[in-house]
């Protein structure tokens, strides 16, 4: 990985970080012994989120104050008048079309004898509790913490680094195929690509990672809203 000294430096050592933590989370688990799913929702959030997310900090702001951190990341005090209207268009108008998507290549791998199969955050959703403290650890690390963490690695540390060594259409593609993979859903895997070169697309277009967070955002708070809906029919289905 290429770039800037400082963004290739931030993401080799986001991906080391990643990496290495994956087997704290495993020792995690099996000292804790039957975990609960509050716990497992932020377990699942320490190797990419908390250590990746952690290490490229650290390359990127290290010896900054915390304005000229915020600025480095492009997280300046944000402007919503500026971007709002993109993002409920873009979330509107991506949303459905990527459902749509998701749900031939379901049918297609139907075809082929291939059963969907859920996502671990989706299974992990499926087979939690119901409880007030569930939702409430749902809703803040799919609404606030992945969209933030997700969006400063793969939208300004990856990108950054793939772009000065491949130009900016390559270096979108390999950072939106890198966050549809790292989200182990094979089936989703096209829809998160086209989501991850729309989320691109605004930070391009508006100069700001808010704008990118916003949508990240919208979208997992629409996929929480309608999993909560559908919650009994798709566990009675898994069944």
């Amino acid at each position: 990985m290429g770039g800037s000294p400082s963004y290739g430096l931030a993401g080799r050592l986001a991906l080391v970080a990643a990496i290495a933590a994956l087997p704290m989370v495993w020792l995690l688990g099996t000292a804790l012994g039957q975990v609960t799913a509050v716990a497992n929702l932020w377990l699942g959030l320490l190797p990419v989120h908390g250590a990746g997310l952690g290490a490229a900090l650290w390359v990127l702001c290290r010896g900054r104050t915390v304005r000229t951190s915020a600025e480095r990341l492009g997280l300046s005090r944000p402007d919503p008048s500026r971007w709002c209207k993109g993002v409920a268009w873009t979330l509107t108008v991506l949303y459905p079309a990527n459902a749509a998507l998701t749900l031939v290549v379901a049918g297609i791998a139907g075809w082929f004898g291939m059963a969907p199969k859920a996502a671990p955050a989706m299974a992990l959703l499926m087979s939690g509790g119901t409880g007030a403290l569930f939702w409430v650890s749902a809703m803040v690390t799919m609404g606030i913490v992945a969209p933030i963490a997700e969006e400063i690695l793969f939208r300004l540390v990856f990108f950054e680094a793939f772009r000065a060594s491949y130009g900016e259409l390559t270096a979108t593609a390999l950072t939106a195929l890198l966050f549809a993979v790292i989200h182990q859903a094979p089936f989703q895997i096209p829809a998160l690509f086209v989501l991850g070169i729309a989320l691109q697309r605004l930070r391009s277009t508006y100069g700001t990672l808010w704008a990118a967070i916003a949508l990240h955002a919208g979208y997992n708070a629409v996929s929480l809203a309608l999993f909560a809906a559908f919650r009994p029919f798709l566990v009675a289905a898994g069944q």
